[in-house]
């Protein structure tokens, strides 16, 4: 069976032969575009309907934010790409048990938030107003969400919050795009058109999104976790992005993949953030 992603990726090939830059355009739109997230199972829906629904906007688009407990400490959790806020929910009932207040959102493009795109920089965005509104003591991202906080933290001179979990966030941008080329199978000269495209767009190029670079001076301190089979963010750049910090734990784990839905992810978070 011919695979959509072949399809694609076989029609971009083609396209880069007369019009490179389109086909670096269309890339990188695929690129900021989640084919998931959007939908709740009905248990994501009845746990997400258990909470105080509230909005934050940015330039007039809706961040859908959910809070649960009345815990004088606050905890916010940020998802990754093509997911969105239910993916907490057995995280989310666990701090609940320990006292915490519980704010999730859903990130631009997924769940009940506004707009059809995102990147990382209209997610440190979103970040910093959900920040300022709920003003939490400690934040967890997972995977996206990490490329988003090193982003908006690197460019504070004082910083918001306590502590910090970063969950299967990729190091590096590049080693991302690296498996979006190569599960398209593109050639190169469509690699060389999107990374011009993203330069052009966000004034940055990818090798500018390192986590080990964006955090070296900020002195949060950090928990990380990954798995060691995570198959979209390296497990040798979660190691330089610890090396790099100067106030962090490692929590290496195993098949439990890039997800990190496991039970003793879950305890690392719990024994770090008490």
């Amino acid at each position: 069976m011919i695979k959509i992603e072949q399809v694609v990726g076989k029609t971009i090939n083609g396209l880069s032969f007369v019009a490179p830059n389109l086909a670096g355009k269309i890339m990188l739109d695929l690129f900021c575009r989640p084919n998931k997230g959007k939908k709740f199972t009905k248990k994501e829906q009845a746990f997400i309907d258990k909470a105080t629904w509230q909005s934050v906007f940015l330039d007039g688009k809706k961040i859908q934010c959910y809070l649960w407990g009345q815990g004088d400490k606050k905890i916010f959790l940020a998802h990754g790409f093509n997911s969105n806020a239910a993916r907490w929910r057995i995280l989310c009932n666990m701090l609940l048990k320990e006292g915490y207040q519980v704010i999730a959102l859903d990130v631009p493009a997924h769940g009940n938030s506004d707009w059809s795109r995102v990147n990382g920089i209209l997610y440190a965005q979103v970040i910093q107003q959900v920040i300022n509104q709920f003003k939490p003591n400690i934040v967890v991202g997972h995977s996206f969400a990490g490329i988003a906080y090193a982003y908006y933290f690197s460019k504070l001179k004082s910083l918001p919050v306590e502590k910090m979990v970063l969950m299967g966030v990729p190091n590096d941008l590049s080693d991302v795009t690296q498996v979006f080329f190569n599960t398209l199978k593109v050639n190169q000269q469509v690699q060389d058109a999107y990374l011009k495209a993203f330069l052009k767009k966000f004034s940055y190029p990818t090798s500018y999104f390192k986590l080990d670079k964006l955090l070296k001076e900020v002195a949060i301190p950090s928990l990380i976790i990954h798995d060691e089979q995570d198959d979209i963010a390296s497990f040798e750049g979660a190691k330089m992005l610890h090396q790099s910090l100067n106030n962090s734990i490692f929590v290496p784990t195993t098949k439990l993949g890039h997800s990190l839905q496991g039970r003793s992810a879950f305890k690392a978070i719990l024994d770090f953030i008490n």
